[in-house]
């Protein structure tokens, strides 16, 4: 473990002296004290001088994890995205794209080998990314109407009031929160009246996290499965009026920062497993998702080269894991119960530096709390983290390389350390690298299953 701090350690030095120069605020364009009124054209796309842009990308990715599968290869991934953004007329915008993937590693490795669910959801995958339009309704509001990604947070390692749409956890750790992130269908309301901006969205379609699954390595009930317990297909709620999800949000802007208010009645984007039953003596457990009330407050203010930030969310009636479903079923309890309604109570504080020319340097320290613990629970009653982002460009931004350490404090303390090195060959071509190390050392840590998980990566993206 020291030794993994150390080298964690020496990255971060080896990127901050590859930043040439210290300069004296974010860039010489940047005004922190310029006038916040907050603009509507930049809740969308700025017009495109063409009437439609199509773009896209080819992208092939090769994984390597020796823990796991010794000598071969975990991903022979080829993956395409296809994006249309088209101007209908000045006040309305249009977005179209699909992206999806075939891995070829699970045919060389073996189909055999894996369960369906891990087939399902890993060998092959097609979406509409995001389709939407928007169209501005007067001088003061926009309206947007399709699959769109929201994102209300400036958190760069953590989810703290980022709650509206979900993330894609299958690649846990692997990949940023910025490629996780999943659209989902809605119609979003943004209005401002100066300083102030009133965001209010409607999602007919329930979209929840998607998961690791049992064979990719990175299953998240790892610590329940066993002898005498099975767990069922994920029921994720269905598209209905009863189920139709809200969030709103209040954002004011000052000189230099911003403050805002969360209120969100959603169905919670984390499964938990229900008691369903037993089947000649195994225990039957169902994923499923709780409508949970969400409320927060984030701000953020820049000071010279820093900026300060931090998110506050409370969710009320989330179902936490019980430690004694067996002895409950035991003892004959009539009704036993998997979980218990408690509320759940997280945080955030961060910093950003960005005095460094071409580099950038964010740490943030996050964590969890339930409130009315008690021993019956499966979770522990406090967890907290402390994470560590720099990402550095050079040789005229045609290189660039990101470190991402996240150290688990309970248990010992668990490590995830990610490195991503890439090179532009061109405007069209990028070739790139990645290494992700998993560590812990007590079983107790949340992060001790996944610690035979490391993977190296090799990238080949074309873009057009």
């Amino acid at each position: 473990m020291i030794r993994k701090f150390f080298t964690c350690i020496g990255i971060t030095c080896g990127l901050l002296l590859n930043g040439p120069a210290m300069s004296d605020d974010f860039g010489e364009d940047f005004d922190p004290f310029s006038d916040t009124a907050i603009n509507l054209d930049a809740l969308s796309l700025p017009p495109a001088t063409e009437p439609y842009i199509f773009s896209g990308e080819l992208k092939l990715d090769l994984g390597y994890s020796p823990q796991r599968l010794g000598s071969d290869w975990s991903k022979l991934q080829i993956s395409s995205l296809l994006k249309l953004d088209a101007d209908i007329d000045e006040q309305t915008h249009l977005r179209l794209s699909w992206q999806g993937y075939y891995d070829a590693a699970y045919e060389h490795l073996g189909r055999s080998s894996f369960d369906d669910e891990t087939l399902d959801s890993y060998e092959t995958d097609s979406e509409l990314h995001e389709g939407y339009i928007s169209r501005r309704l007067g001088d003061h509001s926009r309206l947007k109407i399709g699959r769109q990604i929201i994102v209300w947070s400036m958190a760069e390692l953590a989810r703290v009031t980022d709650v509206v749409t979900p993330l894609d956890q299958r690649e846990l750790g692997m990949k940023s929160i910025g490629d996780q992130r999943l659209s989902a269908t809605a119609a979003m309301l943004s209005s401002n009246f100066g300083a102030w901006q009133y965001d209010l969205v409607i999602l007919p379609e329930v979209r929840t996290d998607e998961l690791p699954t049992r064979d990719s390595g990175l299953d998240p009930y790892v610590l329940v499965r066993g002898p005498g317990v099975r767990i069922q297909n994920e029921e994720v709620p269905n598209t209905s009026l009863d189920n139709t999800e809200f969030a709103a949000r209040i954002l004011y802007s000052f000189h230099g920062g911003d403050l805002s208010l969360i209120a969100a009645d959603m169905f919670d984007d984390t499964a938990y497993l229900n008691f369903s039953g037993l089947d000649a003596g195994t225990i039957l457990l169902t994923p499923k998702h709780r409508r949970v009330f969400n409320i927060g407050l984030a701000g953020n203010v820049v000071s010279g080269s820093w900026l300060y930030k931090f998110e506050l969310l409370r969710q009320h009636g989330k179902a936490i894991q019980r430690n004694d479903l067996r002895a409950q079923i035991l003892s004959g309890v009539p009704n036993p119960t998997s979980f218990s309604e408690r509320n759940l109570l997280k945080g955030l504080i961060g910093l950003e530096y960005s005095g460094f020319n071409d580099t950038s340097v964010i740490l943030e320290y996050f964590g969890e709390t339930i409130e009315e613990h008690d021993s019956t629970l499966a979770q522990d009653l406090f967890d907290h983290n402390l994470g560590l982002y720099i990402s550095n460009q050079a040789f005229n931004e045609t290189f660039s390389s990101t470190l991402t350490w996240i150290h688990n404090l309970r248990h010992g303390g668990g490590d995830l350390l990610r490195l991503n090195l890439d090179y532009k060959i061109d405007d069209n071509i990028e070739v790139g690298t990645a290494y992700v190390l998993w560590s812990a050392d007590e079983t107790e840590n949340s992060l001790y299953p996944y610690r035979k998980n490391d993977r190296i990566n090799f990238t080949f993206t074309y873009r057009f």
